[in-house]
């Protein structure tokens, strides 16, 4: 990857930005959109208050026999309240989302399947959708506003952007999310986890 600036001060982009879509300048708090082989201003970061959290941008995320740097830090507003979505790269430098909501830990993977049609955006609390001979039962559909961005992602958000999505619990800790927005979706799989089963190594 070639080394890129922020396009607003100059300053060197993260590290994690090689796996990245988006970051937000470190120095001048500027949206960076990474293409190809250049970058460009992409809005705002928002402003993303303080708060206790399990960990944070540069700490490795250890559960469920995988090991997780965090690179990004989104934050959605659903009306009631809001949650963290950290953006962070595996041991192969694949991508991976946890999510940290009121003390819940989830972490999920892409997963790049279009057999869900754009029908399923109408489904209810309850209905059932299978996938992969897996069940999924749909717990919680809202509407959130991502509010805050800190960090590197391999998508492109922006503040004020709202999403649609339901997330659905299948056997065990089995958790299936589907996003969708005008003219897209996406799928995400993985698996709720306890707080006490994370392991955290802090950013030295």
């Amino acid at each position: 990857m070639t080394d890129f600036h922020c396009p607003n001060c100059g300053t060197p982009v993260n590290e994690l930005a090689r796996y990245a879509r988006m970051t937000v300048c470190e120095a001048c708090d500027t949206a960076i959109l990474i293409e190809d082989d250049a970058v460009r201003a992409a809005g705002v970061k928002g402003v993303m208050h303080d708060t206790v959290s399990l960990f944070d941008i540069g700490d490795t995320v250890k559960a469920g026999g995988q090991v997780i740097t965090l690179g990004g830090k989104a934050r959605f507003s659903y009306g009631r309240g809001f949650w963290d979505e950290f953006w962070g790269v595996d041991e192969k430098n694949a991508p991976v989302w946890v999510s940290l909501d009121e003390g819940d830990v989830a972490i999920q993977r892409e997963l790049d399947d279009r057999s869900l049609s754009s029908a399923v955006q109408k489904a209810r609390i309850g209905d059932a959708i299978r996938m992969g001979g897996t069940e999924y039962v749909i717990t919680e559909i809202e509407q959130a506003e991502c509010v805050a961005l800190r960090g590197v992602f391999d998508h492109e958000l922006k503040v004020g952007e709202t999403y649609n999505f339901f997330n659905a619990s299948g056997r065990g800790s089995a958790i299936l999310s589907y996003e969708y927005w005008d003219g897209g979706a996406q799928l995400y799989l993985g698996d709720w986890f306890n707080p006490f089963d994370i392991v955290v190594e802090p950013a030295s």
